[in-house]
């Protein structure tokens, strides 16, 4: 762990991090108000950030930390936490792994002897008391921070001028370097479209189930396959579901300049609209009786899901479905 100050003198190894794909994470352990100040100072430099416990944040952008299961599949060039009055261990990992390569995960805290000793809403939920109220969590947390170099600690014992600050964020990720990479579908991601595109044209019968670890490219892979799809052969010719829409930004943005034809999962199990192909995203959280229906009434299913994380194990509804 450095310090902001420490972390500019290497500033040569934060830009090679960067164009390798590395995640930092930032901690501001300060008043709030000073902290949100530095926090918009990240948001007006990397432009696209989620805000967590923080209701003076976009509200566009903006989620509670019991809302971290709607964003998981998405993807955020930082994600800007707010745990002065709760810090939900289990949110906070979960929002970690939707930060991109060259992100910064953004911690608000109360300085950080305070912060160990505070009794906030969640060592409450706990069955702490007030008095003496300590988390060995955090505690232990704290220490892990000293042995990584992406961990950079901002305090006001630090005397940094806001100067520098500015100077550590005014690099934005190289977004050239990793949009090249996005934009490119590797030899896999190119069988499995050219795959569903074949079976698209020729309205075959299948469930095709697309499962892998999670920042494999899944999303992104389906977004290519509905930009392939020649939608002058059958209309409405690809319908998408998810238990949330917030999750399908990769798609959307390698299916551009095509529009993803959207339905909710509700709204689709209670209508049945016609389509050519079904593309369940994270369809490891969706109850199997449901997958079930739908596979009964589409003829090309394709069925999107991380095997292990947040989203859902990924084997249960690959087990029982065929059942």
């Amino acid at each position: 762990m450095q310090t902001l100050a420490h972390w500019l003198d290497v500033d040569r190894h934060i830009d090679a991090a960067r164009c390798n794909g590395h995640r930092f994470m930032l901690v501001l352990a300060m008043d709030l108000d000073q902290a949100q100040f530095h926090a918009y100072q990240v948001q007006r430099a990397l432009g696209d950030c989620l805000w967590v416990n923080l209701p003076t944040g976009p509200k566009e952008h903006s989620i509670n930390a019991s809302q971290a299961s709607q964003v998981l599949g998405a993807n955020h060039l930082g994600v800007i936490y707010n745990a002065h009055e709760e810090f939900n261990a289990s949110a906070f990992s979960a929002l970690a792994g939707t930060i991109e390569a060259g992100g910064i995960m953004v911690m608000l805290t109360p300085e950080l002897p305070q912060w160990v000793v505070s009794c906030d809403q969640q060592l409450l939920a706990y069955g702490q008391s007030k008095q003496g109220c300590k988390s060995w969590f955090k505690h232990w947390w704290i220490d892990q921070w000293r042995q990584y170099d992406a961990v950079c600690l901002y305090t006001p014992q630090a005397n940094t001028p806001n100067k520098v600050f500015e100077t550590l964020i005014s690099k934005p990720v190289d977004t050239a370097i990793l949009a090249d990479i996005r934009l490119k579908p590797n030899l896999h991601q190119q069988h499995i479209i050219d795959r569903l595109v074949a079976a698209h044209d020729l309205q075959e019968t299948m469930i095709y189930c697309l499962n892998a670890p999670r920042g494999r490219g899944k999303s992104s892979c389906l977004g290519w396959v509905i930009n392939a799809i020649d939608t002058s052969i059958t209309q409405p010719s690809v319908i998408v579901t998810a238990p949330s829409k917030r999750a399908l930004t990769s798609m959307q943005n390698t299916a551009a300049p095509a529009q993803i034809n959207f339905w909710a999962l509700d709204a689709l199990l209670l209508q049945l609209p016609a389509a050519a192909m079904l593309i369940i995203d994270e369809a490891a959280a969706v109850p199997v009786s449901q997958l079930a229906r739908l596979a009964t009434h589409y003829q090309l299913l394709v069925l999107s899901s991380t095997q292990d994380g947040y989203e859902g194990s990924g084997q249960g509804y690959r087990l029982k479905l065929p059942r």
